[in-house]
């Protein structure tokens, strides 16, 4: 939402609001309660962050899986290689079951 600069505001409880919460941090810091309304924001505002962090935590894996492995830890590389190479059992596994089970049939 965009504020008038000149303090000609549209909703007049704009600044009645504004004003609220800043009483609201006031108290906060005095070791008042808080009241409802600014739990509520602060919880809305701490999801928020959350998803923000969730966003930026996928896009660093993807970038670091298609780097080339030079510079990615050897720690790093052994647990990639170590689930690779998990996957790669489990697969072979369930083609040999299946092999099984068409020789019984």
């Amino acid at each position: 939402r965009i504020r008038v600069p000149d303090g000609d505001s549209t909703l007049p409880s704009d600044m009645h609001g504004h004003e609220e919460q800043r009483k609201r941090w006031s108290s906060d810091s005095s070791g008042e309660p808080s009241s409802d309304e600014s739990r509520k924001r602060s919880t809305k505002e701490h999801r928020k962050r959350k998803k923000k962090d969730r966003k930026k935590k996928k896009h660093r894996k993807r970038d670091r899986s298609n780097d080339d492995e030079s510079d990615t830890s050897d720690r790093e590389r052994k647990r990639k290689r170590r689930h690779h190479k998990r996957k790669e059992d489990k697969k072979k596994r369930d083609k040999s079951k299946h092999r099984k089970d068409e020789k019984e049939s």
